[in-house]
This record gives C-alpha cells, sequence and structure tokens, in this order.
C-alpha cells in the first residue's frame, strides 16, 4: 500500500472524521494522556476544524487507512484555560497557531511520517502570511506514575528536531476523564513553541 500525507482546511475533512476519531481514543488512551474518549463526543470535538477560520488536519493514509493526524487552528480560537497561560507573555495571541493534536500509530514510528505531517501543515500555514510562532503541548506526568510502561519513550527528541522548544512556565490546564477515573479531572501541559 502507498503511504501519503494530506492537507485538508475547511470543512475538506469531513468524510474523515470518524477516523481521525478513532484515531484519537486509540493513541490516546495509551501513556502519558490515558485518555478515556468516545466516539461521539470525538466527532462533535473535531467538527471545530471544519467551522474555525485557518484551521488544518494534515491526515496520513496507507492506502484507504487512517494511520496518523496533526490537526491545527489559530491558538485565539482554542478554550480560555488554554490561552490563558500566553497572555503574561509578549507575544500577541492573534500570531500564534496551536497544533493540538499529533497522532501516529506507533507502527508508523520511525519512517519520518511524523515529520511529514509537521512539514505538510506548517508549509500551508506558513504561507498564509498571518502567524509568526507555531504552538503545541504536551501533558506533564509525574517520572513514577503507576501506568507509565517501562519501556516508554518521551516525544521530546522528536519536538526539539522540529525545532520547538519548552516555553517556560507556559502551562494550560485541560480536563478529561482517563483510564480508571470516574469523573474528569484536571490535566496539566506545557507548552512548547517555535518562531515561524
Amino acid at each position: 500500500m502507498s503511504i501519503r500525507c494530506h492537507l485538508f482546511t475547511g470543512n475538506q475533512a469531513t468524510a474523515f472524521i470518524s477516523n481521525v476519531a478513532e484515531l484519537r481514543i486509540n493513541i490516546f488512551r495509551e501513556y502519558p494522556y490515558l485518555y478515556d474518549g468516545s466516539p461521539a463526543y470525538e466527532e462533535s470535538y473535531l467538527h471545530k476544524f471544519m467551522a474555525t477560520p485557518d484551521s488544518t488536519i494534515a491526515i496520513m493514509f496507507d492506502g484507504e487507512s487512517v494511520v496518523g493526524a496533526l490537526t491545527g487552528l489559530p491558538l485565539k480560537y482554542e478554550e480560555e484555560s488554554v490561552i490563558a497561560p500566553w497572555k503574561s507573555r509578549k507575544e500577541s495571541i492573534e500570531e500564534i497557531y496551536y497544533f493540538s493534536e499529533a497522532l501516529l500509530y506507533p507502527t508508523y514510528h520511525g519512517r519520518g511520517l511524523g515529520k511529514r505531517l509537521f512539514e505538510t501543515s506548517e508549509a500551508y500555514v506558513e504561507s498564509l502570511n498571518t502567524y509568526k510562532v507555531f504552538s503545541l503541548a504536551t501533558v506533564i506526568r509525574e517520572s513514577d506514575h503507576p501506568l507509565k510502561p517501562k519501556d516508554y519513550a518521551s516525544l521530546d527528541g522528536f519536538w526539539k528536531s522540529k525545532g520547538y522548544s519548552m516555553v517556560e512556565g507556559v502551562i494550560c490546564t485541560i480536563s478529561w476523564k482517563e483510564v480508571q477515573e470516574d469523573v474528569e479531572s484536571d490535566k496539566p501541559l506545557q507548552f512548547w513553541s517555535k518562531n515561524v
């Protein structure tokens, strides 16, 4: 099968929403996110990328199967809890673009496909000539978390290889229900960024 990456904007990705929802559920259920998601919620959540100006969904296909995706939108359209940590900084919120989910099935790691997802999305956003900062956020977990696999490998090296650096003191809080929880709880996420 041929592996290809395609960038969707506006409502172009509507036909693949259920596929990306399944991707989110499967990948984020694993450590470090441990997210206990549902198809109905995921599909509803992903529709914001259909209606938000300048939003993007880059999708990696293996034949007809969706095996990876990268979602993005201008930071100003995110929830206040995500935007708030940036407000004390000099950057204009209007000029920050936020890549909210980077997803790739583990069996596809190590082939340069994650790099292709970012390069595809970043090139398009750069062409808009609107945004000066790219950002993303990663969940913060204690080093001795009981559900951390012994063979867990952090993606910090990948973010650094793409030119992203941790932004000191810029930490947001997002609430979700994780495995072994009965209700949602707040989780801290560390922002990373790079200048465009």
